[in-house]
């Protein structure tokens, strides 16, 4: 059996850690925006000395980096879930969140594929059956979300 349900999983794991790197970059830009003015007008109420100039300039931009390092490690541990912080029960909890057709039966499909016995046929029947009906939920949600963010 393909685990499809791991795919779309995975597939919205990469779009999310990049959506939320795209958002960190730009809060933490915007906070260099105002880091930057807040110096400006430090600068034009207070003349400051060249010597006390240079450390406040260094630490802006220490800060700066820190924070862009930062953000990129999350994107890396986010985007190949390292320490199971974006793990594929929270993931199918947030699609579920996000996405009121399907709820909580992606997170219940995506257990029972991975709890799946072959040994007692009956059980493996019901459990494909009721995986593949997500699957089919979820191919028609990707093709009407791919078709709304294609139009917008």
């Amino acid at each position: 059996m393909n685990n499809k349900i791991l795919e779309y999983l995975h597939l919205f794991r990469i779009k999310k850690s990049i959506s939320d790197f795209k958002v960190s970059l730009l809060r933490i830009n915007i906070l260099l925006v105002i880091a930057i003015l807040i110096l400006i007008v430090i600068e034009s109420l207070f003349y400051l000395q060249p010597e006390n100039r240079s450390p406040l300039v260094l630490y802006f931009i220490s800060i700066y980096l820190i924070l862009i390092f930062y953000s990129g490690m999350k994107y890396f541990f986010n985007y190949y879930n390292l320490f199971n912080n974006s793990s594929n029960e929270s993931i199918a909890e947030l699609i579920g969140d996000k996405f009121s057709i399907i709820k909580d039966r992606l997170l219940n499909a995506y257990q029972l594929e991975s709890m799946l016995n072959k040994n007692n046929k009956i059980e493996y029947e019901l459990s494909t059956y009721a995986i593949n009906k997500i699957k089919d939920e979820l191919n028609a949600l990707v093709i009407s979300f791919n078709i709304q963010t294609s139009c917008s």
